[in-house]
């Protein structure tokens, strides 16, 4: 007896479940005939047939004495459908609204003191009550998560504010779900470590950064997974050894600075491993320099004091 009670109940929950009206169909009564939604309660001031939007500023005005609203009004589509319901105070959002699509579907949803954004705002894509877009704000000011979602729900972009600028740990992913960029930020400054990929899931990017400025190690890589740069920064000025590498993993240039500046031994290579260039800097400054041709051969030599290139002679 029991499993014919439980087994009736989860048909009935079933059927209650399917039988939910969906946002974009009509409403109908008992009787089976379609009826609107749209100013059905007397609480609310019909905005078509009696309110405006002054232009330029959006407060809203009674249309027979140009006075700001205050109070509860709809507007409704041609369709008969719920285009938005609001409370104003001195033609200003002053508490809960709401915005439809012409399909009847929730387009955004939020809540504002005096016209200026509080707490939770909501955006939804048409005719699925999914939402696109979640954001928090503080008396206009944006606060906490920013997230944006495709139409199957999947956060597409997870960013964090403080005082309407980015403050803390920031994703963004790629259509198919695959991690796009993970940063940091401070203040509305990249800090700590940032890092981009590919749509294959490879990283192709790692930075880190101090208050917006390369600091520490910075790594570029192809899209075969070989390196491709590697340099060395300290508050965002060069410092240290900064290399380039060509797709097979053979190093490409070598370059060191100090404060800045270059100094000491630089060198670049052809991708078949000759030596292309040589040099030598002291302070920022060219000391001598050497280029080859691709078999190796010296044809530009280059020393401090010197006017012009001593060209080899062929």
């Amino acid at each position: 007896m029991n499993k014919i009670v439980l087994i009736l109940g989860f048909f009935i929950f079933s059927s209650n479940l399917f039988a939910q009206k969906k946002c974009y169909e009509d409403s109908v009564d008992a009787r089976g005939y379609i009826f609107s939604e749209c100013l059905r309660s007397s609480q609310y001031t019909d905005f078509n047939e009696k309110l405006m939007s002054e232009p330029g500023t959006g407060i809203i005005l009674y249309r027979s004495s140009m006075q700001p609203f205050t109070g509860k009004c709809q507007g409704c589509f041609f369709n008969d459908k719920l285009w938005f319901q609001m409370e104003l105070q001195s033609g200003k959002k002053n508490g809960p609204y709401i915005v439809n699509y012409k399909s009847g579907c929730p387009k955004e949803k939020g809540y504002e003191i005096m016209g200026i954004k509080h707490g939770n705002y909501l955006e939804y894509f048409d005719s699925t009550k999914i939402v696109r877009l979640k954001q928090n704000y503080n008396k206009g000011v944006m606060n906490g998560e920013q997230v944006l979602f495709n139409k199957d729900g999947d956060t597409l972009s997870l960013e964090n504010y403080r005082n309407n600028v980015l403050h803390g740990k920031q994703r963004s992913f790629f259509p198919n779900l695959i991690l796009n960029i993970e940063s940091h930020y401070l203040n509305g400054n990249l800090h700590g470590k940032y890092s981009r990929y590919s749509y294959n899931d490879k990283l192709l990017l790692e930075i880190n950064y101090n208050k917006g400025k390369y600091h520490g190690k910075k790594y570029k890589y192809y899209d075969n997974g070989n390196i491709m740069l590697e340099e060395s920064w300290s508050y965002g000025k060069k410092q240290g050894e900064f290399k380039s590498f060509f797709i097979s993993g053979e190093i490409k240039s070598y370059e060191k600075y100090l404060n800045n500046k270059e100094e000491g031994e630089f060198e670049e290579k052809y991708e078949n491993g000759i030596v292309k260039r040589q040099a030598i800097y002291k302070k920022g400054k060219l000391i001598c320099e050497t280029k080859y041709d691709e078999y190796g051969q010296k044809i530009v030599e280059k020393k401090e004091g010197d006017k012009k290139d001593k060209k080899n002679k062929q």
